[in-house]
């Protein structure tokens, strides 16, 4: 994100990551900005069953998958 107004304006900050190998999109705010919605697709990609990349979101060995994950701001201010 890049802060469009006060001291901090123009500098980057890094508001998501997503695991190796996915494909972060589908960004979209809830109307307020409250919640933003990320897609994390095919994450591990290139990876295989006995060579995985990734192990998200489940970890514990199993398989990566894909997932919708919301972030919010634990004071309840908009994103």
């Amino acid at each position: 994100m890049v802060p469009t107004t006060g001291p901090q304006r123009g500098l980057l900050k890094q508001l998501a990551s997503g695991p190796n190998n996915c494909e972060v999109c589908g960004c979209e705010f809830t109307p307020e900005g409250r919640t933003l919605f990320l897609a994390i697709q095919h994450p591990g990609e290139g990876g295989t069953l006995a060579k995985p990349r990734s192990h998200w979101p489940d970890g514990n060995g199993l398989p990566a998958r894909a997932a919708l994950v919301a972030i919010e701001r634990e004071d309840g201010d908009p994103v």
